[in-house]
């Protein structure tokens, strides 16, 4: 599940979202937090603490084992 959240949230082949700004904003070996187009923030890793990685406008989209997504409250 960890690969298709990345796959499908980074710009790159294949990506879903390919012209994007990428901001990666940790990357340790029990954490990865990105944030593309200050849109989405996206979570991988075990680490349950990120403290204020995720700006206060976004809310949880989606999560799993190991990952969660943000989205911008528009």
């Amino acid at each position: 599940m960890h690969r298709y959240v990345y796959i499908l949230t980074h710009p790159g082949i294949p990506s879903i979202i390919h012209d994007s700004a990428l901001r990666i904003l940790s990357a340790d070996a029990d954490v990865y937090v990105a944030s593309i187009d200050e849109k989405i923030v996206v979570k991988i890793g075990p680490r349950l603490d990120i403290g204020k990685l995720v700006p206060p406008a976004f809310e949880i989209a989606t999560s799993g084992k190991d990952y969660s997504m943000w989205e911008k409250n528009e």
